[in-house]
């Protein structure tokens, strides 16, 4: 029997290797969602989620920090999310390996430059021990050489992993980001307003029109390697609408088939609502996933 109210909970983890903004992310998160009114920087050392006196002055995350906010979508309304950011240097894989006892879902976080690094793939194998449903965020998109794609290909070559491409970029300045929302084929415009946490939301321009046309193409060809009757059925009521196609990557990602990959920048706030929207979308609630054994507690004390 299906809880409507564990149904809006989402349990996640922020996971990453050291330095690649995951402590930045959480800090967006909590301030988009108005769980806090300032935003904390990790170079400040006024960060929420690096509290303590070791993390303030080294700018790393030590110890596993959790907080509670929410969020609202077209689908669900007061979302709560229970957030955890979790450390992401390898002498501190202890605390990540707790966390992931009581986490439904998690969100990694890439450099796109460096792509798949040495503690991506530490995380990548516990999740996998505790059968964690992931989505992929890949960051700093505004850096010289920066490449979505490169970063995409880097998860299957190196971890063996299905990537679901949900949002394209096309960046033709650095301070100018056009994000196509592939799933809906619509494109994200953020607003050049002091800190750039606005957005409009558009036709995809017409020089872009051709590229992304591909890209949903492939996400279609990706969902139909996951579950063709389903989609097979789709195909029969005419319904392969963007609501259908949020639910059967849904199923490929708490299924652990696949995993969703979104690119953006958190330092200077682009993509974080839309991240947002794709963890409510994708990431399971405690519904779908099974209760945590007691055994598995006693290691977290």
């Amino acid at each position: 029997m299906i809880n409507s109210n564990l149904r809006k909970i989402r349990n996640i983890g922020i996971m990453a290797h050291i330095d690649v903004g995951k402590t930045t992310f959480t800090e967006r998160l909590l301030f988009i969602t108005g769980k806090q009114h300032n935003i904390g920087e990790v170079h400040d050392g006024n960060t929420t989620m690096d509290w303590i006196i070791q993390e303030q002055e080294h700018g790393i995350t030590i110890t596993s920090a959790a907080t509670s906010t929410s969020w609202k979508t077209d689908l669900f309304t007061d979302v709560q999310f229970n957030v955890i950011d979790i450390p992401g240097h390898i002498d501190f894989t202890a605390e990540v390996e707790k966390s992931l006892h009581i986490l439904d879902g998690a969100v990694i976080i890439l450099d796109v430059n460096a792509g798949v690094e040495f503690q991506t793939e530490m995380i990548r194998r516990q999740a996998n021990k505790h059968a964690i449903p992931r989505i992929i965020f890949c960051n700093k998109m505004d850096k010289t050489g920066s490449d979505y794609f490169i970063s995409s290909n880097s998860l299957i070559d190196k971890l063996s992993i299905k990537t679901i491409i949900t949002t394209n970029t096309n960046w033709y300045t650095i301070r100018i980001p056009w994000i196509i929302d592939v799933v809906n084929m619509k494109a994200v415009y953020w607003n050049q307003n002091g800190k750039d946490l606005t957005y409009s939301i558009m036709n995809i321009p017409n020089e872009y029109k051709n590229v992304d046309n591909e890209q949903r193409r492939l996400l279609v060809d990706s969902i139909l390697e996951f579950d063709h009757n389903k989609i097979t059925t789709c195909l029969r009521c005419n319904k392969l609408d963007s609501h259908s196609i949020i639910s059967l990557i849904r199923l490929a990602t708490i299924s652990g088939k696949a995993l969703p990959i979104m690119c953006g920048n958190t330092l200077k706030n682009k993509v974080i609502q839309p991240v947002l929207d794709v963890i409510v979308n994708y990431l399971p609630s405690p519904d779908d996933r099974q209760p945590v054994r007691d055994s598995l507690l006693t290691n977290w004390f």
